[in-house]
Order: C-alpha cells, then structure tokens, then sequence
C-alpha cells in the first residue's frame, strides 16, 4: 500500500482497477450510444426527404 500527502493508506488493487475499467466502459457506451442514435436520426431524416422528394 501507498500512503498519500496526509499519510493515509491509500489502497490500490483489484477494486481501483475494476472501478476504472467500470468508468471507461461508462464513457465508451456513452460516445457509443449517441454514435447509433445519430445515425438512426440521420436515417430517418433521409427517409422523410426522400419520401417528401417523391410526393
């Protein structure tokens, strides 16, 4: 263990580890997700000017 500026123990193993990777995949699903709902609202916008196009 290492101890911090206050001399307090600062534990990190397993846990630190697990709570980052939970923050990376937090912020990765995060970018993922509004990539997918841009893409199915770009889509959608198509669909309608075409549609309206061939009105």
């Amino acid at each position: 263990m290492k101890s911090n500026i206050r001399g307090l123990k600062v534990n990190r193993g397993k846990e630190a580890r697990c709570g980052a990777a939970l923050v990376e995949a937090a912020l990765v699903l995060a970018v993922f997700f509004l990539a997918v709902t841009g893409i199915i609202v770009f889509g959608r916008a198509m669909i309608v000017a075409q549609i309206i196009t061939n009105a």
